[in-house]
């Protein structure tokens, strides 16, 4: 990990700890350690949910960003990514929500 923060080329993208919820809810809430002006934009994405699943974000733009209508139990994945001017994929993360 410190190596990496020392070559900050790529930027270094954390969507968090992957976690378990009772609630429909949850704050997605990751890190970017990036040099100035390397991302033009961060964004959250939902990759997969249980089958009936209609979970949506809230707001895709932003480090943070909640996720609501989880209301089917099993395992939601989410995917932070940073994007350059282009609109390219500089690096990117997952988190699993798991919802009990």
């Amino acid at each position: 990990w410190v190596n990496k923060l020392l070559d900050l080329a790529q930027p270094i993208v954390y969507a968090g700890a992957d976690k378990s919820i009772k609630s429909t809810t949850v704050w997605l809430n990751g890190r970017i350690v990036a040099e100035k002006d390397a991302i033009a934009q961060i964004n959250w994405h939902l990759l997969s949910q249980p089958e009936g699943g209609a979970a949506l974000l809230v707001s895709q733009n932003g480090r943070k960003v909640r996720a609501k209508n989880l209301n089917v139990k099993g395992r939601y994945i989410f995917e932070l990514r940073a994007l350059d001017e282009d609109g390219a994929v500089l690096a990117s993360d997952t988190v699993v929500i798991t919802r009990n």
